[in-house]
This record gives structure tokens, C-alpha cells and sequence, in this order.
């Protein structure tokens, strides 16, 4: 009888401490969602290679690898081909591919970040090259294309591929994307 006292104290003994390791995991995921940053969980997503599905505010969804995270700003490499620079903060919601495997998922990051490049810094370096770009405002869906031809403080100029066209100056608090090269 005190072999089986002994059994089931242990077999007792290793369900309390799976259910321990349960309730620690369950609260460190508590834990680290609660102390995550949507900017962090963007760099997990660069970082990891995750195709991604990034929804603005205007609807239009940008599906790609993001490449890199600025202060303010994502570049994506977008699956259709061109390159796109989003706006975080008009930035929606993320969805990871369908195709990726459950292990693969993405936990939530209390990192806040790895660069300190701003939207604008990266804005002016598209510039120098005068690329035929596409650009949405958050106030509309309308898409404005062009020449990114400058780049100030805080608006940016797209010169219209037509002579007669006048130039069209935008707020740069305002711009949700703008995407170069075709697509």
C-alpha cells in the first residue's frame, strides 16, 4: 500500500507543477502582451521575414515583407513588386500570412525599436533618385501620382507626369503611403 501512496503522491505531485509551468506561462504571455508596442511587434515581423498584410486607415492593404522600421515609418517590399513606405500611425492592423505555420507565428515584442530614421529622412532619400511614385493621403483614397520631386520639414511635392499638370503639395502628417516603381 505505501508503494501506491508514493505513486500517486508523485503522479500528484507532477500534475501540480505542470499546472505551476501552465499558470507561469500564461501569465509571462499576459505579461509581455500587456508591455509589447505596435512598433515592436513590426520589427518581430522584419526581423522573422513574416509576409504580412498591413491595413490602413483608408482601407488599402499593403501585403509584402516589411524590410525595415523607422521611428515613424515601415518599408515594405511589397508581393507585387514595388516598394512602399507606410505610415505607422495610419497603420490599422497587421495580419501575419495564412500560409505561415502555427510555429511560426508572431509573439508580441516589448522592444520599442532599431533605428531612429524618420519618415521624412527616408522620404528625402527616395527623392535624390525623382522616382515616379503613387501616394495616398489619409483624408483620401484618391491616390496622387507623380515625381517625388521634394521633400521638406514637413511636406512633400509630386510633380505630375504631365507639362500642364500642376504640382501637387502635400502634408507629410498626412501621407498613409506612397509606393514606387509599378504596381
Amino acid at each position: 500500500m505505501a508503494d501506491f501512496e508514493s505513486e500517486q503522491w508523485l503522479l500528484d505531485s507532477a500534475a501540480d507543477s505542470a499546472i505551476a509551468e501552465r499558470r507561469r506561462a500564461h501569465w509571462l504571455g499576459v505579461s509581455a502582451t500587456e508591455s509589447s508596442s505596435f512598433r515592436g511587434l513590426l520589427i518581430d515581423v522584419a526581423e522573422a521575414g513574416i509576409p504580412v498584410g498591413l491595413t490602413m486607415s483608408h482601407g488599402k492593404v499593403l501585403r509584402g515583407r516589411v524590410t525595415s522600421v523607422g521611428v515613424d515609418f515601415v518599408i515594405v517590399n511589397l508581393t507585387a513588386g514595388p516598394t512602399a513606405i507606410g505610415n505607422i500611425a495610419d497603420i490599422s492592423s497587421l495580419q501575419p500570412d495564412r500560409n505561415i505555420s502555427k510555429s511560426a507565428r508572431l509573439h508580441e515584442s516589448a522592444r520599442t525599436g532599431t533605428t531612429d530614421t524618420r519618415m521624412v529622412d527616408e522620404m528625402a532619400r527616395w527623392c535624390q533618385d525623382r522616382p515616379t511614385v503613387v501616394a495616398t493621403l489619409t483624408s483620401s483614397p484618391t491616390p496622387i501620382v507623380g515625381i517625388l520631386s521634394a521633400v521638406g520639414v514637413d511636406l512633400f511635392t509630386i510633380e505630375g507626369g504631365e507639362p500642364h499638370q500642376s504640382p501637387s503639395y502635400n502634408s507629410l502628417s498626412a501621407l498613409s503611403t506612397v509606393v514606387t516603381g509599378s504596381g
